[in-house]
């Protein structure tokens, strides 16, 4: 333990986030961004709620302002983040949640972790398509957060779906493509875009993190959520795991589990 340690003592459970090391047997962590561990919350499922699920929070209401009943659009709904704001969604007041999806196969585990219709960003003609589905799940109302993971053409679409005072969160651009934002759209509707990278509130320490990960623990422990851990993995084998991560095979997440 640290000098000048005061909130954990040696022995405690705790869950750390760990910029660098997260493969390590043993790894030191400031204070900061370590937080005890609810004596109902495994190991296996405080893994998976880690990063992600901060992100995923703090995406939709610290950033996002999340409204009870809002109709939420996530999309790159089946990758860690994604997958994390489905499952958060409705727990935090969403009215309908739609999951938009660059692989249609994954909507049976997306609407299981807690979505009402999966979006097909695979579709021609994505400018109007993407509304259109939204507007066919919802019965014409449009969405009023979106939670944006994707970038490229798929947010210039999903900037179209959004009604009157929307928001858009950007948090990724798992496309490969970073949109350049015609503000003509934010002009006629009030949509305000905001950025959301978990990195910054890491960096400051803010103590947001520990406000959030008490709400996670808080979630998962009234069974409201789920990690939705896809599989385990014993450390030793860690390259399969990161083998089905770059083959883009994981729905959720995958954990590492190391002997005690």
């Amino acid at each position: 333990m640290g000098a000048g340690v005061t909130g954990l003592r040696e022995g405690d459970r705790v869950i750390a986030h760990v910029v660098h090391g997260g493969l390590a047997e043993r790894v030191a962590c400031p204070e900061a961004l370590c937080f005890p561990l609810p004596d109902g919350v495994a190991f296996d499922a405080a893994a998976a709620m880690g990063l992600a699920y901060q992100t995923a929070y703090h995406a939709l209401t610290t950033r996002g302002r999340l409204q009870e009943g809002e109709i939420v659009l996530i999309n790159g709904a089946s990758g860690g983040v994604g997958m994390a704001a489905v499952n958060l969604a409705k727990p935090l007041g969403a009215g309908t949640v739609l999951a938009g999806l660059s692989s249609p196969a994954k909507a049976e585990a997306v609407c299981a972790a807690g979505a009402d219709a999966a979006i097909d960003l695979t579709r021609e003609d994505l400018r109007d398509s993407l509304r259109a589905q939204v507007f066919e799940a919802t019965g014409r109302r449009p969405a009023d957060l979106v939670f944006d993971l994707v970038g490229g053409a798929v947010f210039d679409a999903a900037l179209r779906a959004i009604g009157d005072e929307g928001r858009a969160v950007v948090a990724g651009f798992t496309s490969g493509a970073i949109p350049q934002l015609r503000t003509n759209y934010l002009l006629l509707k009030n949509i305000g875009v905001l950025g959301m990278t978990i990195n910054s509130y890491i960096h400051r320490r803010s103590p947001i993190l520990a406000e959030a990960q008490s709400a996670l623990f808080d979630l998962l422990l009234a069974g409201k959520i789920d990690p939705n851990i896809m599989a385990r993995y014993p450390f030793e084998r860690y390259m399969d795991a990161i083998g089905l991560l770059e083959e883009r095979k994981i729905v959720g997440k995958a954990v590492l589990e190391i002997a005690e």
